[in-house]
């Protein structure tokens, strides 16, 4: 039987092993991205980078006197177009008089004028109507020149000078951070995806002491990749040779955000019990290893001697998140024990060296390996016996 160390196979407080980590940053629960308005000219910013503001605060201002001049060249473009318009009526009449009196040969010749000027009416007409909701526009518009806030929060970002992010999307012009909780965003590798999922327990771990850390669950994953380059933000506890596969997004909401910062940069791991707040006192062995945990004489099988040895053992604390017993007494970190299965028996040799199960094969030209019976005539061999007294059987093997 193929017995391991107790040392290799469990986990005392902290020590869970190769962990997998992800890097992250602190974000609010929700951002506010205020645009300004292309067709109008900013007078004055009232925010910068770092403010607290509050709902109804001003954040920046339109130059009033560059939008007063628009009005009054719509208002000019509009009396321009009325009296256009009211013209062509009064032409339209003139010619429908004149038609009428005219010879019969020039009566196609009013026609087309006549219905020339309509349609350039209609067209006047419709623009006009544009002009004035236009007009209405900028008017209201004037009448609110300074832009204000609509959500509590501090001021993420100002780009007065316009610019891209590293997806080349155009920057918002101010962003706001909601006050309030805070959640973690998280970013994994493609090829490590699939090893998280939504409602997972994580720990998010400061980068600064890794002893401080936050506990709390995957809320989102966007399988949308955030972007495609060079750039390696995957954490591991082992190299990873995929830098410039495409990166995901996910967020962590916290069950308690005391103590950190927003942007401050953290790692997140799966929670694998090593989240307790103190470590676990004695050995912490998985449930697989442990024969009748659930009955009043638990045992593991134990090497004594060369030998194995039904090895009733004590259990203390259960652990659900990482499936493990604590073990109180029966085994030490310097014992080893074999995983259970069917074909364990109590003295049975154990050895350390593992092999796969394998059926040993003769050699060419070898022995062949001995028989509880006779073969079979099936075609792997043919046997002739004259069974009498004091006589020999005779058994050829063809092949």
């Amino acid at each position: 039987a193929y017995v391991m160390p107790v040392s290799s196979v469990s986990s005392s407080g902290y020590s869970m092993g190769a962990v997998n980590r992800y890097i992250g940053v602190v974000e609010p629960q929700q951002t506010l991205n205020v645009e300004k308005d292309s067709s109008k000219t900013v007078d004055e910013v009232f925010v910068k980078e770092g403010d607290k503001v509050e709902v109804g605060d001003d954040l920046f201002s339109y130059d009033a006197a560059a939008m007063e001049l628009e009005l009054a060249q719509l208002d000019v473009d509009i009396q321009r177009m009325k009296a256009e318009i009211s013209d062509n009526y009064e032409r339209i009449k003139q010619l429908q008089s004149q038609q009428a009196s005219a010879p019969a040969e020039e009566q196609l010749d009013y026609s087309l004028n006549i219905q020339s000027l309509q349609t350039s009416t209609k067209s006047l007409e419709y623009s006009l109507k544009a002009k004035e909701l236009e007009l209405s526009q900028k008017k209201q518009a004037i009448s609110q020149t300074v832009v204000k806030c609509t959500m509590a929060g501090t001021i993420k970002s100002v780009n007065v000078n316009g610019g891209y992010d590293q997806n080349g999307n155009p920057l918002p012009f101010i962003t706001i951070m909601a006050s309030g909780d805070l959640l973690v965003k998280g970013t994994i590798n493609e090829l490590n995806i699939g090893s998280i999922s939504e409602g997972m327990r994580v720990l998010v771990r400061s980068r600064v002491d890794e002893s401080v850390t936050w506990s709390g669950f995957i809320k989102k994953i966007d399988t949308s990749p955030t972007t495609n380059n060079n750039q390696n933000y995957y954490y591991s506890s082992s190299s990873d040779s995929s830098l410039s596969s495409s990166k995901y997004s996910f967020y962590v909401e916290l069950d308690s955000t005391q103590g950190l910062m927003l942007g401050q940069h953290i790692t997140i791991e799966p929670d694998l019990g090593q989240s307790s707040s103190e470590p676990s006192e004695g050995i912490m062995l998985g449930e697989w290893y442990i024969c009748g945990a659930d009955t009043d004489s638990p045992y593991v099988w134990k090497e004594v001697g060369g030998r194995l040895r039904m090895q009733p053992v004590v259990l203390g604390s259960y652990n659900e998140t990482s499936c493990e017993y604590q073990i109180l007494e029966g085994v030490t970190l310097e014992d080893f024990i074999a995983f259970p299965d069917d074909t364990l028996t109590e003295g049975m040799k154990t050895t350390t060296e593992y092999q796969e199960p394998s059926v040993d094969a003769p050699e060419e030209g070898g022995d062949l390996p001995e028989t509880d019976g006779l073969l079979s005539e099936d075609g792997s061999g043919d046997m002739d016996m004259e069974p009498s007294d004091g006589a020999t059987a005779e058994m050829e093997v063809a092949g």
